[in-house]
């Protein structure tokens, strides 16, 4: 964070010095402000903004200077916010010279499979393999809104407001399918040991793991904020927002289901263990740790 606030300072410094004479016109409210080149500094009513942390990409310059193993450029998109989920896009649409509308948005979808070798039961080849596999899924989505309202008349705004947000996960969900499967005469089948990635215990008559579902959850929140930011250049600017807010969250219970088979009825049994939903509201400070964003407006 030291290497942060340094690389921040040195970058204001050289480019507050480098357009100290390059301001033209400063004028009372947020009216026109040109540049010496003739290029608005402010954002003006239509303009669109596109947010990204600044905190993470000078962590990533620092580390680059540093040399250490930090250098991760995904976390450019991170989203200061800590209200919101990390990772979140966000952006502005200037109502007028002194309103705009934030939004904030996130999507994510994954769908993958895995398989692992395991042996063949019915061949006597100790070389011969069949295959296990896992599939995994998730989904999630975050939407937040907000107005936002700035003062001042030159490089440095002072901005304030408030944003809601929704959001869903339907939780990662999964799913195993084994080569080996099970019959009178191999009651035990051979199968790869895949880990319970749940917080809940394996049934005691369960044998091997068949599906676990992590909880789903839903959260809505109102955060009120306020901050500066400082236009280093026509259209550019670093900013910091200091938010109080409000949240709820509800999770979901997770699933675990196993199954074995049952040597009586000659059939394959699944055993399911379910835990417990939570619910929760809380209201704090947030972003005291200093993050910094950057704008950029069209």
């Amino acid at each position: 964070m030291k290497k942060v606030f340094v690389l921040a300072l040195l970058l204001l410094i050289i480019i507050s010095s480098s357009i100290a004479q390059d301001d033209t016109a400063t004028a009372t409210g947020n009216s026109s402000f040109l540049s010496k080149s003739g290029q608005e500094v402010l954002p003006r009513e239509g303009d669109f903004t596109l947010t990204v942390g600044a905190t993470s990409i000078l962590r990533y310059a620092g580390n680059l200077f540093g040399k250490t193993n930090n250098n991760n450029y995904s976390d450019f998109l991170n989203y200061p916010n800590l209200n919101l989920p990390t990772f979140v896009v966000g952006g502005k649409y200037m109502l007028s010279n002194n309103t705009a509308l934030r939004m904030a948005a996130r999507i994510y979808y994954t769908n993958s499979t895995s398989k692992v070798r395991v042996d063949d039961d019915l061949s006597i080849n100790p070389d011969d393999f069949l295959y296990d596999k896992s599939t995994l899924s998730n989904f999630g989505i975050t939407l937040g809104a907000g107005m936002e309202k700035r003062r001042g008349p030159a490089r440095l705004q002072g901005i304030y407001g408030a944003e809601i947000y929704l959001s869903y996960s339907n939780g990662m969900v999964r799913e195993y399918e084994y080569a080996n499967v099970f019959s009178t005469v191999n009651q035990f089948p051979s199968s790869s040991v895949f880990p319970n990635s749940t917080s809940l215990p394996a049934p005691a008559l369960g044998y091997r793991i068949k599906r676990q579902a992590l909880s789903d959850g839903f959260g809505a929140g109102l955060n009120i904020f306020a901050g500066v930011e400082y236009f280093i250049a026509p259209k550019i600017s670093l900013g910091a927002d200091f938010y109080w807010g409000i949240s709820y969250a509800y999770i979901s219970a997770e699933t675990l289901t196993y199954e074995s088979f049952d040597p009586v009825n000659e059939t394959v049994i699944e055993y399911s263990v379910k835990g417990e939903s939570t619910r929760s509201i809380s209201a704090d400070l947030d972003n005291l740790g200093g993050e910094i964003n950057l704008n950029f407006f069209f």
